[in-house]
């Protein structure tokens, strides 16, 4: 009768076209893992993108052009000049020359005889423009979407159905059940079956923030996940702006860059482009820890105290202090991101024990870039070609 014959539909019927590959997150790992599904001619999907902050870039973040986030790459890192290439995106050199100014612990401050910095390669608009650009492209793909402002709450395997089949249109939806493996709940109450999802979060965060994650993943796996560091996840990132490059008309020769034991910042580069002065510092997890222990936040009168104390008199008034808090970032850092801080986790997922379709594509999953933007590429590469293979 019918019913047989449609149940026999059924079982020709792998419906997978049907089934979306599941992205969570559009930092440079999500979105780059959708750049290459979709320039594949041979999936036959739609790639569907979730990312819970109203921008998309994730630790790629550049408000006006100056990093907050992600900065540099190196000439070591193939898959970024590659990118960079094809993107059209203007990239300059890290400033190297001039001398470095130093401060000890006790306080006493003195300049170098060289800069502290190194070769290295930044973005003329901040690393942001690399994923604004992927995120203009993939909005001009018909099989892609990516939904800013929308998180994915929880992540559940999908069972077979019943077997009962009476209709073409369950039939349909019978077989497109049998061939997903997840069903996916974003904040905005969205159910959507997947065949893959990719994780493209700092894994400690997802296992924190995604419900049912954990009980997807073997008990050794979901251990490593849990404990995987966050990049930069426990630092805040400041820049500090001025109206002139004034280091360059300082008789000392600086460049900008400074070093410090007694912070909060520790280390401090230039990030000048053209004729626009910038600085940036990083404060480390043990001075923000220290902070929120004792319920207080770094200032921008303790930005510029560190300055007057490096740069002295020659130094003029700043035009914006912008300080980026990454460890209170709640679609950045998990609640315990002070206490991660074992780097040896980088890497550990990417050939760990894992649901078949479920995928991490985090820098923190590069074996050998974790971290780096570069570790970014190399895990979403990785995914898509085991999607791609599926």
């Amino acid at each position: 009768g019918i019913n047989a014959e449609y149940g026999t539909l059924c079982k020709l019927q792998t419906m997978t076209s049907l089934l979306p590959v599941v992205i969570v997150g559009a930092g440079l790992g999500g979105l780059m893992t959708a750049n290459l599904l979709s320039q594949d001619a041979t999936l036959n999907r739609p790639v569907r993108v979730f990312e819970a902050r109203e921008r998309v870039g994730g630790r790629l973040f550049a408000p006006d052009g100056l990093d907050l986030g992600g900065t540099w790459f190196w000439r070591n890192e193939r898959r970024m000049h590659a990118l960079v290439y094809e993107l059209n995106v203007p990239v300059l050199d890290q400033r190297t020359h001039g001398r470095a100014v130093v401060e000890q612990r006790n306080g006493q401050v003195h300049v170098t005889d060289s800069s502290v910095d190194f070769e290295a390669n930044r973005f003329v608009s901040g690393a942001g423009s690399v994923t604004d650009r992927l995120a203009e492209l993939l909005e001009a793909r018909p099989r892609v979407d990516v939904h800013t402002d929308t998180a994915v709450s929880a992540i559940e395997p999908v069972h077979s159905g019943n077997g009962h089949t009476s209709t073409a249109t369950e039939c349909q939806d019978e077989a497109v059940s049998a061939a997903a493996r997840f069903r996916v709940t974003t904040s905005d109450g969205e159910q959507v079956l997947a065949r893959h999802v990719v994780i493209a979060l700092p894994p400690s965060l997802a296992t924190e923030s995604i419900k049912g994650l954990v009980d997807l993943l073997p008990e050794q796996t979901a251990r490593v996940a849990s404990n995987t560091p966050v990049w930069m996840g426990g630092f805040a990132k400041v820049v500090v702006s001025w109206d002139n490059k004034w280091w360059d008309e300082d008789d000392r020769g600086l460049s900008g860059a400074a070093m410090s034991q007694k912070g909060p910042m520790v280390e401090l580069h230039n990030i000048e482009v053209g004729d626009q002065a910038a600085i940036f510092g990083f404060v480390p997890p043990s001075v923000m820890q220290g902070l929120k222990n004792n319920n207080q936040k770094l200032t921008n009168d303790d930005i510029e105290g560190q300055l007057r104390r490096l740069f002295g008199s020659a130094m003029p008034n700043p035009s914006r202090i912008t300080i980026q808090d990454w460890s209170s970032e709640e679609f950045t850092s998990p609640s315990n991101v002070f206490q991660l801080q074992n780097t040896g986790f980088f890497g550990r997922l990417a050939n760990a024990d894992l649901p078949d379709g479920l995928h991490f594509a985090s820098t923190e999953t590069s074996s050998r870039f974790g971290g780096h933007m570069e570790g970014a590429l190399e895990a979403a590469e990785r995914t898509a070609q085991k999607i791609l293979k599926d």
